[in-house]
């Protein structure tokens, strides 16, 4: 599948790429990954320096991590997705 950009308030997230690059700020309001399949899979964000900003291990099969952080981030990185969907909330 290939990332959705639903409306400039949602994206949802199924591929690793780089998303917004670096100079663009990105305020990120709340996250939901579901759908991880299998203990062990794992998801990150990072920023386009490579610095982790949020990251997630599931812990077993239909894992559901929903967070509501609020940060900026300059550029956004979703450097790993093993299987599911990030949801990504910005304002």
């Amino acid at each position: 599948m290939a990332n959705v950009f639903r409306n400039t308030r949602v994206w949802a997230l199924d591929t690793a790429a780089q998303i917004a690059p670096r100079g663009v700020e990105i305020r990120v309001k709340g996250l939901r990954w579901v759908g991880a399949s299998n203990a062990g899979d794992s998801c990150i964000i990072k920023d386009t320096n490579g610095c982790i900003v949020w990251e997630s291990v599931a812990n077993g099969a239909n894992f559901i991590e929903s967070d509501a952080p609020s940060f900026t981030i300059n550029g956004f990185v979703l450097d790993t997705i093993s299987t599911g969907r990030l949801y990504v909330e910005v304002q």
